[in-house]
């Protein structure tokens, strides 16, 4: 296996999504997304409808002026790590 990959403003691993600390080293498990997909297709679909999802929270936060929005966005990339790029 790989090592984790510390992402430093998200504070997680950016391969697996799990919480971390800046210098700690472990081993990465596979990242956290569901096996529902029996193709390839439904894997991409999925990873497009959640880029749509967070490209909705962008475009809100973008209008309003609400502080924790950025709040949402983080745990959305924690919660999601396949939409990072």
């Amino acid at each position: 296996m790989t090592a984790c990959i510390y992402h430093t403003i998200y504070r997680v691993c950016c391969n697996c999504g799990r919480d971390m600390g800046r210098h700690e080293k472990r081993e990465c498990v596979a990242p956290n997304v569901p096996t529902l997909f029996s193709t390839e297709g439904e894997r991409t679909a999925r990873i497009t409808a959640l880029l749509e999802a967070r490209a909705l929270i962008v475009r809100v936060a973008r209008d309003t002026t609400l502080p924790s929005i950025g709040d949402v966005l983080t745990e959305f990339d924690r919660v999601f790590p396949e939409t990072r790029r």
